[in-house]
């Protein structure tokens, strides 16, 4: 089935909540590195190579995830790592990303 567009509108709506949600986390685990580092817990070189795996792994991969893909994928990605529910999406739009959801399913037999 074909999402209309405003189905469309409320998928992107949906995965940019996810998407920030999940990059608040982990900005949240980068300021707790700053503070160690204000703190003298750890150095400037281990506060820079956080600095780094943040901006070249974890949020580079959210980002391919989120803003990379079709919003279609984007909804498998955010229900598989349980930062939405099925429960929070409109059921109407849930039975139009069915094909989608199969691979989720998939996915968690295995």
């Amino acid at each position: 089935m074909e999402l209309s567009k405003k189905e469309k509108r409320e998928l992107r709506e949906i995965v940019g909540g996810c998407y920030e949600e999940q990059l608040s986390e982990l900005l949240g685990n980068l300021y707790e590195d700053f503070q160690k580092w204000g703190g003298k817990y750890i150095n400037a070189f281990e506060l820079t190579d956080r600095i780094h795996e943040f901006h070249d792994r974890d949020a580079r991969e959210l980002y391919k995830m989120y803003v990379m893909s079709p919003p279609e994928v984007a909804i498998i990605y955010a229900l598989g790592n349980r930062s939405i529910r099925k429960g929070e999406i409109d059921k109407s739009l849930l039975e139009k990303l069915g094909k989608h959801l199969e691979l989720l399913e998939n996915l968690d037999e295995n």
